[in-house]
């Protein structure tokens, strides 16, 4: 951390109101950025002229360790990373938005301080990331503003396991609740318009579509697991592009081979698209129906039969071939 960086935050300090704790917690067997962080952590504390203290951690509430925890009363922002360079100066002004008891005073925020229950963010982010700061500072606005916002900001280098585990592939990626991603930086108010989004009858399928545009095959058929997961697939599968499809169909071919139970459940979800005005929708609906081969898509994929686009037709015919080849 630069002296400039200390400088801003003496000055930044000035007329605080509270102290904020610094809890720091090691890992023996990463010396090196145990280190790292410490020493940021300690610098920190000698500059900030008693209104930062730093106290041991037991790993508790992170996702990796070593880490900063922050708060004054509740410690819902981690940093997996070491804040200096250019993630330094997102890192002081959390410090000196705690200490000073200040909350952003952006009307949207008023939307994420009525949760009730817990929203996990985790960005990922890289040291010499130009862009990333400004993605933490978009995070960190709705962390300061709710405790009930829990924030992981994670150097996706330092930390592979954990990158390699969302199918991080560039920064900055912003999670929410390991699901829903969003790639890039994002302004506080569409993440708030996301995260409220999450609860909503189409969360599901948003969180879905995500996680197909960021690779996630595998991460979608875990969630798959569930009716809303489900239903999620089906609403997904529904408003989906044609990028998006192909990805939703990798998936079911995958259950395919694995657990076509899974699939049985989304046949009749699937079956309205058939009547889709999109014919693009439509032939590749009458492929899926085909492909997992059950009776109850017969009478419906008939229809196509007739469809006005040739194409649909064909697709429909070898839907039907495919069903009976099964003896269903």
């Amino acid at each position: 951390m630069e002296e400039l960086d200390l400088r801003r935050l003496e000055d930044g300090l000035l007329g605080a109101k509270k102290t904020v704790t610094l809890m720091v917690h090691l890992d023996d067997k990463r010396k090196e950025l145990s280190r790292s962080i410490s020493r940021i952590a300690g610098l920190v504390e000698i500059a900030a002229g008693g209104k930062v203290v730093v106290r041991p951690g037991d790993g508790l509430g992170v996702q990796a360790v070593p880490a900063i925890s922050m708060g004054t009363e509740d410690f819902n922002i981690h940093y997996l990373a070491v804040p200096s360079g250019h993630q330094a100066a997102p890192f002081i002004e959390a410090v000196v938005s705690l200490a000073k008891d200040e909350r952003p005073l952006q009307a949207n925020m008023l939307q994420i301080q009525s949760l009730t229950e817990q929203l996990d963010i985790s960005i990922f982010i890289a040291s010499t990331c130009p862009h990333c700061p400004q993605a933490v500072r978009s995070a960190l606005n709705l962390a300061l503003s709710c405790p009930l916002v829990n924030l992981s900001i994670i150097d996706a280098q330092l930390y592979g396991d954990l990158a390699d585990s969302f199918a991080v592939q560039s920064v900055p990626v912003t999670i929410f609740n390991k699901g829903l991603t969003l790639t890039g930086v994002r302004p506080s108010g569409e993440l708030v318009k996301e995260s409220v989004g999450l609860l909503s009858a189409d969360g599901e399928a948003r969180v879905i579509s995500s996680m197909i545009q960021a690779r996630r095959l595998d991460d979608v058929i875990k969630r798959l697991n569930s009716k809303r997961g489900i239903e999620g697939f089906v609403a997904a599968w529904g408003q989906s592009t044609t990028a998006i499809r192909i990805g939703l169909m990798l998936v079911a071919q995958s259950l395919l081979r694995t657990d076509k139970t899974v699939l049985d459940q989304i046949v009749p979800g699937l079956m309205s698209a058939l009547a889709s005005r999109d014919a693009a929708l439509r032939g590749d609906t009458a492929d899926l129906l085909g492909q997992i081969g059950h009776a109850s898509a017969r009478e419906a994929i008939e229809e196509l039969l007739h469809d006005p686009n040739p194409d649909v037709a064909e697709i429909a015919k070898e839907a039907l071939a495919e069903i009976a080849s099964r003896g269903v």
